[in-house]
């Protein structure tokens, strides 16, 4: 029973994942009206399908992270353990993406691994394993994401004379970000399925990919709303500089199981794109820094009283 109730929560974690993640990789085609957002959206959901199917892979190193193995004892990690984990990470971001709120499915799975890490083994949990392996990636997206941005635009990535050309260099770099985004982020929820209950990890990975697809397709416009427009109007070299750095830091990163967020490095570069332009809605900003301040503790608290109450 727990091992179906964990691979139901994690379907609904990526169908989740899926509506608050996908329009990430096409916002700056909205953005900059290079494409519908329809047409937009069924880019990002196909870009991150492969991507996400091509984790077959390579996924072995970011499905080991995302077990558990390592931040806790193994006695400690069964499937409900997982149910927890992966409901209260599901639960954060569904009222994210409720509220247009573009935040990191990754943020959220780790405040679940620790709220209910510690429900599950208290002064077992190995806080220096969550700091090298999870916090510190976590933290250093958003800065390199900026930095990358900023270089790739100055030193004119983007800047192409023929407007078609642009456009079609454009919409290459934001299927680039949908195929890095799958690859990274379909290991890390399918970690706990495949590590705690008794499916194939490629069992695993193509039930994740199917849910995140749905949630794209079904539930993202909010999410979308807020990168493409209410963060800062973006000129079509700005919008390439982006995506190119997103899909790049990611890519590099996923082989070595570092679960950087694409969230925080994609927001990281438009936001700072923005701020360096003088254009940024500096509202937008902070309601989406708070939502990402927010998303660990909410996950944590959601998953510990999940497995506090199924364990009493």
């Amino acid at each position: 029973m727990a091992d179906r109730l964990l691979l139901a929560a994690t379907l609904l974690l990526a169908f989740a994942n899926g509506a608050n993640d996908n329009p990430k990789g096409v916002a700056t085609l909205w953005g900059t009206q290079a494409m519908s957002y329809r047409g937009a959206l069924t880019l990002a959901t196909a870009s991150t399908a492969c991507g996400s199917l091509c984790s077959l892979l390579t996924a072995g190193a970011l499905i080991q992270v995302f077990t558990g193995k390592g931040l806790l004892p193994a006695a400690a990690l069964d499937a409900g353990f997982g149910v927890a984990v992966v409901s209260g990470a599901a639960a954060a971001v569904l009222l994210a993406t409720r509220l247009g709120a573009p935040v990191s499915t990754t943020h959220a799975l780790v405040g679940g691994l620790l709220g209910a890490g510690l429900v599950a083994a208290g002064g077992e949990l190995r806080l220096g394993t969550l700091a090298r392996s999870f916090a510190l990636p976590l933290a250093l997206g958003p800065l390199l994401g900026t930095g990358a941005a900023l270089a790739l635009s100055r030193s004119g990535a983007g800047a192409i004379s023929s407007p078609r050309l642009r456009d079609r260099i454009h919409l290459a770099s934001a299927a680039l970000v949908g195929f890095a985004r799958g690859m990274n982020d379909t290991p890390k929820i399918a970690g706990l399925a495949a590590g705690l209950s008794g499916a194939s990890a490629s069992l695993a990975v193509v039930g994740v990919t199917a849910a995140m697809a749905a949630g794209g397709l079904f539930a993202a416009r909010r999410v979308a709303m807020t990168l493409s427009h209410r963060l800062t109007r973006m000129t079509h070299a700005e919008g390439l500089a982006a995506n190119l750095a997103t899909s790049l830091l990611v890519i590099a990163a996923s082989p070595l199981g570092l679960p950087v967020s694409t969230t925080h490095v994609a927001a990281g570069g438009i936001a700072g794109l923005g701020l360096v332009r003088g254009g940024v809605a500096r509202r937008a900003v902070v309601e989406v820094g708070l939502a990402w301040l927010v998303t660990l503790p909410l996950a944590a608290l959601a998953s510990a009283l999940a497995l506090g109450w199924m364990r009493r």
